[in-house]
């Protein structure tokens, strides 16, 4: 019918305007609500012993006759004492912190990896500009170290920062929370057993749009974030999500883990039910693990036709980074073939969303892993914080979050994985056993790969928390 289309079109922009307004008023309800009620002294009393609270900030330094320029600063906060303040110097112009970073995720991200000269001097600049200033201010013996990011710095990768020969994470424990007053959280004590829900290596469903490897379609979608995998038997490049061995491998080692540990009951369903509706099934799931594809779409501006040469109609991008950040989950392949003509039901579509996670009940969860590319990444909003999977998931309740800064591998991260589980459900201390494992492999892989591959393979993993 005439104006038809146009009518939806209006219908999905207000829904997705709607939906991103809900996100952020609800997560500054509760920041508001909490901030009343935390003293200084109570943040203090969190800090379990031998601990700092580092508060990166974001501010407009006042210049002089009407003019400001933003800068980046750091409170340093203890035990006892006054709480330390620390420049750390401008976030933009030539020197500017925010570019350094920016240089930092471009050389993680490019198709020829930084060489281990590129990638140590790009780590060493950002340990000199964002922890140099804040260890001298750091009291002695004060080994672990709570991060709160803020803007760009919540996309650093703390633990994998380069000095002396060596990655900083081998002196330090890290590990982050959204603000100092998440030590205050309390976690809701599941009642019964113990269960656990594993979702790896999902059956992604048949390729999308196959063409030849120059075609126009791979170029484009790849800007998209679809990474392209040869099909070995046709030669050709099916641009989608490609198969995940190790994923699977993954899920089935953490499984066992689970169950040699009283979880129960442990669901670990094949790859076709790894879904949106076997996820939906479950509340609150005390252990949920995710280890499948992950993508998180830039602004959309640039790239809503970016692949509209080869492709009819064009990709059009939800404007809510809250919708263009999501892990896959089985049909995944389906949607995005779908995408060319229609709108796949949502609660089955294969892409879970930050928003659709920030919808689940995960009151009771311990911790959340999402052993995935770019889960950790997110749509940075002043004086808002992050919108993404690490948002989603910390609205639906989950007292830790598990995340990476970009793209990784798929058997280290198995291997990665493994080890951490190994060490974390006998202890239950999720960010210390991930820092302990991260500093591990660190070492291992610096001396036996050198420090680029330990970095990319290695680095990429935080731990978000809430409580103590």
């Amino acid at each position: 019918l005439p104006g038809r289309a146009e009518a939806a079109a209006r219908a999905r922009t207000e829904v997705e305007r709607l939906e991103s307004q809900l996100a952020r008023r609800s997560g500054a309800l509760q920041e508001n609500r909490r901030s009343l009620g935390t003293s200084l002294e109570a943040v203090q009393e969190a800090l379990p012993p031998g601990a700092a609270l580092v508060e990166y900030t974001l501010y407009d330094h006042w210049l002089g006759r009407g003019r400001t320029e933003p800068r980046f600063g750091a409170i340093l906060l203890g035990r006892t004492g006054a709480p330390r303040w620390v420049e750390l110097g401008p976030a933009t112009g030539k020197d500017g912190i925010h570019p350094l970073i920016a240089r930092w995720q471009d050389a993680i991200r490019a198709i020829t990896p930084p060489s281990d000269s590129e990638t140590t001097n790009l780590l060493q600049a950002l340990h000199d500009r964002l922890w140099r200033p804040v260890e001298k201010a750091l009291p002695a013996g004060e080994r672990e170290i709570i991060i709160s990011p803020d803007a760009s710095v919540g996309f650093v990768p703390f633990a994998a920062l380069w000095r002396d020969g060596h990655f900083l994470g081998e002196d330090y424990l890290f590990r982050q929370v959204s603000s100092g007053r998440d030590l205050l959280a309390r976690a809701e004590v599941p009642r019964g057993p113990r269960s656990a829900l594993i979702l790896a290596g999902p059956e992604y469903g048949r390729p999308v749009w196959k063409r030849s490897a120059g075609s126009v379609a791979a170029a484009g979608l790849s800007l998209l974030g679809l990474r392209p995998w040869r099909d070995e038997a046709t030669n050709e490049l099916p641009v989608a999500y490609g198969p995940l061995p190790n994923a699977r491998l993954e899920g089935e080692r953490i499984a066992a883990l689970a169950r040699q540990h009283r979880f129960h009951p442990v669901e670990f369903p094949p790859g076709r039910d790894a879904s949106k509706p076997r996820l939906h099934l479950h509340r609150s799931p005390y252990l949920l693990h995710l280890a499948t594809h992950g993508t998180f779409l830039p602004d959309p501006e640039p790239l809503t036709r970016a692949a509209s040469t080869d492709l009819a109609p064009p990709i059009v991008l939800p404007r809510s980074p809250m919708l263009r950040s999501w892990v896959a989950l089985a049909g995944a392949n389906e949607t995005l073939a779908a995408w060319r003509h229609e709108l796949p039901e949502p609660s089955a579509d294969g892409l879970l969303t930050a928003a659709e996670a920030a919808t689940l009940d995960l009151s009771s969860t311990w911790l959340v892993s999402l052993s995935a590319c770019d889960t950790g990444l997110g749509s940075i909003r002043p004086g808002e914080g992050l919108f993404g999977l690490r948002r989603g998931f910390a609205l639906a309740g989950a007292r830790h979050v598990l995340l990476t800064l970009w793209p990784v591998a798929d058997k280290s991260t198995r291997e990665l994985m493994e080890a951490f589980y190994r060490e974390a459900l006998p202890s239950g201390d999720a960010a210390g056993s991930l820092a302990r494992t991260q500093r591990k492999f660190l070492e291992q892989w610096r001396k036996s790969e050198g420090p680029a591959r330990a970095a990319r393979w290695a680095g990429p993993f935080i731990l978000s928390s809430r409580g103590r």
